[in-house]
Formats: C-alpha cells, structure tokens, sequence
C-alpha cells in the first residue's frame, strides 16, 4: 500500500505539471491497478479488514467529489490525490488491525 501512495504521488505530480504522456499514464496506472487487485485480495479473504476498508473507502469518496465542469487534468489530478489518501488509509488501517490481532 506504500507503493501505491507514492505511485499515486507520482501521478499527482504528472497531472501537476500538466497533461502527462500516455505511456506515463499506462505504467502508473497499470501498476495502480495490480495494487488495488491485491488489496481486494486481502479484503476479501479478511472479514475484519473489509470492516476496517469501508470507513477509508467513505471518506476517500466524500472528500473528492467530481467538481462541475472539471478538466481532464484536474480530474486526473482529483482522482490521483484519491488514490494517494486512499493507500495511505488503508495503509493505516491494515496496520492498526495487525497490530491488534497481535495483542
């Protein structure tokens, strides 16, 4: 899940700096995409992790709602800065439950 937050970083600062090559884009998005089919791996064989995703997931989808009229790039840009606190909560959250099974 760190992976994917600085993944994420990397393509908020491509959309940043304007349009991005697509080629940029495939790779990040691609290796985007083989995190998040392993995150939905762990959840789905972890009941408590599910718990703990849907609040993270909530929020995520609250906070970074489609602005009206936006642009490509600042949609790309919402959409990675959403990945990005994404991971970063689950990250929290995964290690949070890890630690409690632990005690």
């Amino acid at each position: 899940m760190k992976l994917g937050q600085r993944l994420a970083k990397q393509l908020e600062d491509a959309y940043s700096n304007g349009l991005p090559t697509s080629g940029k884009l495939k790779r990040l998005n691609k290796k985007l995409d083989e995190i998040d089919f392993e995150i939905k791996q762990y959840e789905n064989a972890i009941p408590l992790m599910e718990l703990c995703f849907a609040p993270v997931n909530w929020l995520i989808r609250r906070k970074y709602k489609a602005a009206e009229n936006e642009t490509p790039i600042q949609r790309g840009r919402r959409v990675a800065c959403m990945s990005e606190a994404l991971y970063g909560g689950l990250f929290d959250s995964a290690t949070t439950v890890l630690q409690f099974l632990e005690e």
